[in-house]
């Protein structure tokens, strides 16, 4: 259910975002990343290394006004990310 509100959540973020500021994905995680930034005290910098210590490299061009957030993440994730050992067995 967490997830599931999640997702709802992000996508009614997103769809904000696009709508009434008229941003594209790009401009939308420049966004986020400038808040988290202010938010948390952390440089554009930080955040990256931040992202890439959880192995995280997703390009924007994956999100689309077709998908919601999680499931174009998880298509992205399942085509384009090979499974661990610890996921093929589950």
């Amino acid at each position: 259910m967490h997830d599931e509100n999640l997702n709802e959540t992000i996508n009614v973020f997103v769809s904000k975002l696009k709508q009434e500021y008229l941003l594209d994905n790009k401009e939308i995680i420049r966004a986020v990343v400038q808040k988290l930034g202010s938010k948390y005290n952390l440089n554009k910098k930080e955040i990256i290394e931040i992202i890439k210590q959880e192995e995280f490299e997703i390009p924007a061009a994956i999100f689309s006004k077709k998908l919601g957030c999680l499931e174009s993440l998880t298509k992205y994730q399942k085509n384009n990310v090979p499974p661990t050992h610890k996921c093929v067995g589950l």
